[in-house]
């Protein structure tokens, strides 16, 4: 999404995957990340189902989380969402989907592939719904909690997930620790910025390639340029 007013351009970026998976674990890893100067609020909008006592681990409507790049000529915002998991809360990912310029797929390595089989099924509907090319939206998956040794879903079955697609990159995480988060985020700019270019010519007049975008990122994350930052590709 792009926006000509005062030179402010958009790009959303959604998390979406089965309950519990880690989507708002990502977002809050990369809000702590960033330096004071550079903080944006991590914006968490709670549905009026009530949380158990204590229970603040699981997104219940949406997250939101900006990141700010300024350029001289102008300032592109990137708007990272994570979605509910939960079934009944198919209408709001559904909505929230509806912008999407690039989605990321948080598989739980702790579920029966089945299950994260299920939630990528519904979220190729959700696009379908939305008028959007399942088979085109940029994407990555993020197989989280990889590292458990009760893992369910290899990083096999989950390059399985996007079916014939080669373009798509599994990058395993353990997002409570921090691991695989930002070479996600950035794996995902590396898919949207050339698809973004075409859509919306006016992201052009900010002056700025996709080098020094990531770099621009990278700084504000705190990622060293030489940290791996690829996944496995089926």
């Amino acid at each position: 999404m792009v926006s000509l007013a005062n030179r402010n351009h958009t790009i959303q970026l959604v998390y979406c995957g089965p309950f519990g998976s880690g989507k708002t674990t990502n977002l809050r890893r990369l809000a702590a990340w960033l330096p004071d100067r550079f903080r944006s609020r991590l914006l968490t909008v709670d549905s009026p189902v009530r949380r158990s006592a204590g229970d603040d681990s699981s997104t219940h409507c949406f997250d939101l989380l900006p990141i700010v790049i300024d350029t001289d000529l102008g300032r592109l915002k990137l708007r990272l969402l994570s979605v509910p998991g939960n079934l009944m809360y198919e209408p709001t990912r559904r909505l929230l989907l509806r912008g999407a310029d690039g989605v990321v797929f948080v598989a739980d390595g702790t579920l029966p592939a089945e299950d994260n089989q299920q939630s990528f099924a519904e979220l190729r509907t959700s696009l379908r719904e939305n008028g959007r090319a399942p088979d085109s939206m940029p994407l990555v998956i993020q197989l989280n909690k990889s590292d458990v040794s009760a893992q369910r879903t290899s990083v096999e079955q989950a390059q399985t997930l996007s079916g014939t697609r080669s373009d798509v990159a599994v990058i395993p995480s353990c997002a409570e620790r921090g691991a695989g988060v930002a070479p996600t985020l950035l794996h995902l700019m590396r898919m949207v910025w050339p698809t973004a270019l075409h859509e919306h010519e006016s992201l052009a007049s900010l002056g700025i390639d996709l080098p020094q975008l990531l770099s621009r990122l990278r700084q504000r994350l705190h990622v060293r340029d030489d940290e791996p930052q690829g996944g496995h590709t089926p």
